[in-house]
């Protein structure tokens, strides 16, 4: 099987927990994986990610007297790099150049026969233009900011890339408008299932739960405000987990909505906080919406995490949302609460609603989510896409 060159931005990212999950799954699958990263973070990241970090490739290391050697030597078959490299205008073509080389002497030091680059932005674009130079075939996976808020020459990688991946039906729909004939292939992030065991209880804490990057296309304004809007004896108490830009705003909001009692502030948790502790909650909220910028959250793999621990969602009919609660055309679905985007008043009731859930209901509706987390989100079953996509590539 192709032995894959992972073309990162930064590993391990605390945040990026599918990027791990990826590419342990290939590897399971029979894939060799070649980490290879354009910065080195400084910041904590998930534990299970720490033995594949130590194996990733730093073009820190590389030097650019190295690669630049590397390039020279591959100057009769630089043409469509460079080429490439001058019709995209989000980076310079010389750093751009300087940039693939380098991935491009580490992808052939270590046997790499396919590029394959997480996010549409400077990763794709290295991708490609090593790609290019190595003659060998590449693809690359739109996330959610990198698609929707700051595209950068999208039309023109879908068609370089051999093809791409989208991680939400309406993503891939939109990469086909962009690029009729080419190929997009449909892979959700999946779950490594072992580390998230259904645990349902049977009596829930009482409060509800929120994890994710305290940012605008996240909801938690219209959360609050549907929380605030709730009778103060049938209000339940949030506990944010999480970390961002909107955390000073956010508590200025709790202060003026008098929500000083009803939400406290954790801070960020590790991949296996939610594992260990979500399923005794009485629902993870998640209402998602499109941000001012166009930033979206595509398939969100808060979700998926929830469903399969036992941990009831309420989620907007948005992006991926409905794709993962399996909702039928009229918006039902038997695996957790839809509302519309930036609706507090339907998102207030939906809590409502959670809350008086009988546990008979409670156990139905968590028992099904884990059973379509089991049937369709486990990442070997949607790594197995992938493989096959890059095994079809000549």
């Amino acid at each position: 099987m192709k032995k894959i060159g992972y073309v990162l931005s930064g590993f391990p990212v605390l945040s990026e927990t599918f990027i791990g999950t990826e590419m342990r799954s290939m590897g399971l699958l029979g894939h060799e994986v070649v980490p290879i990263s354009i910065t080195r973070p400084n910041s904590a990241a998930q534990p299970y990610d720490q033995s594949i970090a130590s194996e990733t490739h730093y073009l820190e290391n590389i030097g650019r007297a190295k690669a630049m050697a590397s390039f020279v030597r591959k100057l009769s078959q630089c043409a469509d790099a460079v080429s490439f490299a001058r019709a995209q205008k989000s980076i310079p073509a010389k750093s751009l150049l300087l940039l693939s080389a380098k991935i491009a002497y580490i992808a052939e030091r270590t046997g790499c026969n396919h590029l394959h680059a997480h996010f549409a932005l400077h990763t794709a674009a290295a991708a490609i233009t090593a790609a290019k130079l190595l003659k060998i075939p590449v693809s690359f996976v739109g996330h959610g900011f990198d698609i929707y808020a700051t595209p950068a020459d999208l039309a023109l990688k879908l068609r370089a890339a051999n093809f791409s991946v989208a991680v939400c039906k309406q993503m891939q729909q939109d990469f086909l408008r962009l690029n009729h004939a080419g190929t997009t292939e449909l892979v959700q992030c999946g779950l490594e299932l072992h580390r998230f065991p259904y645990r349902a209880t049977q009596q829930h804490n009482g409060r509800l739960l929120f994890i994710g990057r305290l940012t605008e296309k996240k909801g938690l304004t219209y959360l609050f405000e549907a929380l605030a809007g709730l009778p103060r004896e049938a209000r339940p108490q949030l506990d944010i987990v999480g970390e961002g830009a909107m955390k000073t705003q956010l508590e200025q909001l709790q202060l003026s909505l008098n929500l000083h009692e009803s939400v406290a502030f954790l801070g960020a948790k590790d991949s296996q906080w939610i594992s260990r502790y979500g399923a005794s909650y009485v629902a993870l909220l998640a209402p998602f919406h499109e941000a001012s910028n166009g930033d979206r959250d595509t398939g969100p793999l808060v979700l998926k995490e929830a469903m399969a621990i036992g941990l009831p969602v309420i989620t907007t009919a948005f992006m991926g949302c409905p794709d993962i609660l399996g909702s039928n055309l009229q918006g039902n679905t038997e695996t957790g609460i839809l509302v519309p985007p930036r609706n507090k008043v339907a998102l207030g009731e939906a809590i409502l609603k959670m809350m008086a859930m009988s546990q008979p209901q409670r156990q139905k509706l968590t028992e099904s989510a884990r059973a379509r987390i089991e049937n369709h989100y486990s990442a070997l079953h949607q790594c197995k896409i992938l493989s096959g996509a890059i095994e079809r590539c000549i």
